[in-house]
């Protein structure tokens, strides 16, 4: 929502360089438009409606029309050493996701048996990021995976929406806390929950990053953590930022 904001100010911005009754901002190329637009949420593009571009507005309009939900379900193996994964094709087979350039994605990784069903290593996932990284995310949910860190190296989408992580435990060595705070720093994340989740052998504050940096770029974030069970809520944030205390382990 903050970007939507940030691109009507400069729409706004560009109109004023321009002398003469034309509307600069219409002549720009509709692939332009639809690109901007395939990276936000549904409620960011309805902010584009106040924008005075015709064009803007209607590249917004148009892209709420065909924009998509996919869901992705990534399973990381139980006992699998190297991490092993699984990708569910048949909820979201890779031919239809390379037509799908306005997908919304929902993307659940979680826990799954090993089996015999087919299953590969993190290189096998490398064409699913690819896709993904260049999509945007409405929400990535984290539920229950254990010491499989290669995830977050392969992992930087264009734009996301909402973090949840729940129950998972992340190696001394662990790509998390970097990725983390790269995530932070996109203008698209509104919301974080982070519960029930340890990182290994880290001696910075992963706690303190959250608020510094939720801080240092002045977001509307909600961040929500919890430590043994109990919940509580601070304000340290003009915009009400709600967080409740995280399990780390030093």
């Amino acid at each position: 929502m903050k970007f939507a904001s940030q691109m009507c100010c400069f729409v706004h911005k560009r109109e004023r360089i321009f002398k003469g009754p034309a509307n600069a901002m219409d002549s720009v190329p509709m692939l332009f438009i639809e690109s901007v637009c395939a990276l936000l949420s549904r409620e960011s593009l309805k902010d584009f409606k106040g924008c005075r571009s015709a064009v803007w507005k209607v590249g917004a309009k148009e892209m709420s029309r065909k924009a998509k939900k996919v869901f992705i379900n990534v399973e990381v193996l139980n006992g699998s050493n190297p991490p092993a994964y699984r990708h569910d094709k048949k909820m979201s087979p890779p031919g239809d996701l390379q037509r799908n350039r306005y997908a919304q994605i929902s993307m659940l990784i979680g826990p799954g048996n090993q089996g015999t069903k087919e299953s590969t290593n993190i290189d096998g996932l490398k064409p699913l990021f690819a896709y993904v990284n260049t999509r945007y995310v409405k929400e990535l949910i984290m539920s229950s995976v254990h010491l499989s860190d290669s995830l977050f190296r392969e992992f930087f989408p264009l734009s996301v929406n909402s973090i949840r992580i729940c129950n998972c435990t992340f190696g001394a060595d662990s790509a998390f806390p970097k990725w983390l705070r790269r995530t932070l720093r996109m203008n698209s994340l509104q919301e974080l929950r982070i519960t029930s989740t340890t990182v290994e052998g880290r001696k910075e504050d992963v706690e303190e990053d959250l608020i510094d940096l939720s801080l240092m770029h002045g977001k509307r974030l909600k961040i929500r953590e919890r430590f043994r069970g109990r919940y509580k809520r601070h304000g340290f944030h003009p915009d009400a930022l709600r967080r409740e205390r995280l399990c780390f382990a030093f």
